[in-house]
């Protein structure tokens, strides 16, 4: 796996082991419009009772929506909460990445405020947002209600201009090799219980020179730990895989 010669930063992407798996074999990972994601309040005012700019409001979403779409990591693998809405309830995985740390026109890395009352940037009735640019956007997708605060999110802002993004099957794909690379595989402490899709998903990381780190739940806190029993077993494994290869 070819390393990042740029200083980046280090985020974490939940999934499921067979998304980990295919978004790495072919070098991409999925996008999200605004539409689809879980938080119905998203980019749009607390105080939501002006009908007057509602129909605005609505525009402003419709023109964020077919311009940037977006990818959502966290800053840490060890929310519990985290692995049980995104990664299957442990069943799944947590991908790190290092992603380059630029924005352009193209991206931008965003850090997500969280806020009691959300309040956006004036709009006026009317406003035609149709052209409306990625750092103006970015100023309706960085802030969140508090009672999302537990997902520590970063958001990678990408305009639709960008080369590299396909659609299959209604989703939308970005080809991730040109500005960040996944380094290790943190594995959910019930990431084995299928066995097929868990042995694809460590052959493909010990092919690209990915990290394979297993997890539990800690003995003191409430939080999601290195196992590291375990990470020596899989360690000694490696090593007797090179040698049996050599």
């Amino acid at each position: 796996m070819e390393k990042m010669s740029h200083e980046s930063d280090t985020v974490f992407y939940f999934t499921e082991i067979q998304h980990a798996f295919n978004n790495i074999k072919r070098d991409r990972i999925k996008l999200s419009r605004l539409r689809e994601v879980n938080d119905p309040f998203e980019a749009r005012p607390t105080d939501f009772s002006d009908h007057e700019t509602r129909g605005t409001w609505h525009h402003l979403k419709k023109c964020i929506d077919s311009r940037f779409p977006f990818i959502c990591f966290s800053k840490s693998f060890r929310s519990p909460l985290m692995w049980a809405h995104y990664a299957r309830r442990n069943y799944g995985c947590c991908v790190e990445y290092q992603i380059k740390k630029y924005c352009n026109d193209e991206y931008k890395l965003l850090d997500i405020e969280y806020r009691s009352f959300v309040d956006y940037p004036a709009i006026h009735v009317g406003e035609n947002f149709a052209k409306i640019s990625i750092s103006d956007a970015a100023k309706f997708l960085s802030i969140k209600n508090s009672c999302w605060r537990y997902e520590k999110e970063r958001r990678l802002l990408v305009s639709r201009n960008k080369t590299g993004i396909s659609e299959e099957d209604g989703h939308l794909f970005i080809n991730n090799k040109e500005f960040m690379n996944p380094t290790r595989i943190i594995l959910g402490y019930r990431s084995d219980n299928d066995m097929s899709k868990f042995n694809n998903l460590k052959e493909l990381a010990e092919k690209n020179e990915i990290e394979l780190i297993y997890t539990k739940p800690a003995l003191r806190g409430n939080r999601i730990v290195h196992d590291e029993s375990k990470n020596i077993k899989l360690k000694q494994i490696l090593k007797d895989n090179e040698k049996n290869q050599a």
